[in-house]
């Protein structure tokens, strides 16, 4: 019984850190369309192949939504159908061209989805992309101020408190569509939070994760999309030898107290 009094609150204090399986498990739905499909091919989206073009980023989503071994992304071929079964929404660039618009299904589905409060990062581009800026933009209660001068100013953080801007010093975006509306993060309307919570991230220029370039802000924006930072779980080798050890002070306390009290006078008379 002394023993574990001892002990016992260390072994207790050792299964705590033992890794607990999460309520439910975070889904990311990637959203192709039909332009991405056709710059990267069937099995991977404009920017979400394998070894495509931003690869980094890809690799970052990634690792925010597995779970183990697990990889929870699903990439899923338009809007037309409900994203309600998933946790956050990454929409990839759409065509250009007149023929770029949202459908009205696809508008609705997008909207019900912001309306839920789960968060959405939306890729816009330049002028070339006007129709799909004004479709997707005009759903989030903003509007498409790009033109056939862009504007490749460095774009500034407007606040490094923000989640998103942290560590960014400079957004190195070549040539960027413009964002009008919504809570601005940098000095160069590239990039807005929309919605009813301003949980959508529109990104007016999808190099801005095109392969090196930002990497804070790659981090920044996978990191905002899951919800929360990124945990790593303490590999097994470190808990059992972390347990292992707060066992050994247990006992080695129990020790000392035994030598002690046998070393005292007795009280007897």
């Amino acid at each position: 019984m002394r023993l574990f009094r001892v002990a016992g609150p260390a072994c207790l204090l050792a299964m705590s850190i033992l890794p607990s399986p999460t309520a439910a498990q975070q889904q990311l739905a990637v959203v192709r369309t039909r332009w991405s499909k056709q710059v990267s091919g069937p099995t991977g989206g404009y920017g979400w192949a394998t070894g495509g073009y931003t690869y980094g980023f890809n690799n970052l989503l990634n690792h925010a939504f597995s779970t183990g071994a697990s990889v929870n992304v699903t990439v899923v071929d338009n809007l037309a159908s409900s994203l309600a079964g998933y946790s956050a929404v990454l929409v990839e660039l759409g065509d250009f061209g007149p023929e770029g618009a949202l459908s009205p299904v696809e508008a609705v589905n997008l909207a019900a989805f912001v309306a839920s409060g789960k968060r959405v990062v939306i890729f816009g581009e330049n002028f070339l992309w006007n129709s799909w800026n004004a479709s997707f933009l005009g759903v989030l209660g903003a509007s498409n101020c790009s033109s056939s001068t862009i504007n490749t100013t460095p774009a500034v953080p407007l606040s490094q408190s923000q989640p998103l801007t942290a560590g960014v010093t400079t957004l190195a975006a070549p040539a960027p569509g413009c964002v009008a509306g919504g809570s601005q993060l940098f000095t160069n309307p590239v990039a807005s939070l929309l919605g009813p919570s301003q949980n959508v991230l529109a990104l007016m220029d999808i190099d801005a994760v095109g392969g090196s370039r930002n990497p804070e802000f790659q981090q920044n924006v996978a990191t905002w999309l899951v919800g929360h930072p990124f945990v790593v779980t303490p590999e097994p080798t470190t808990i059992v030898l972390l347990g292992t050890g707060l066992i050994a002070i247990g006992l080695g306390r129990y020790r000392v107290r035994r030598t002690y009290r046998s070393s005292r006078p007795s009280r007897d008379l």
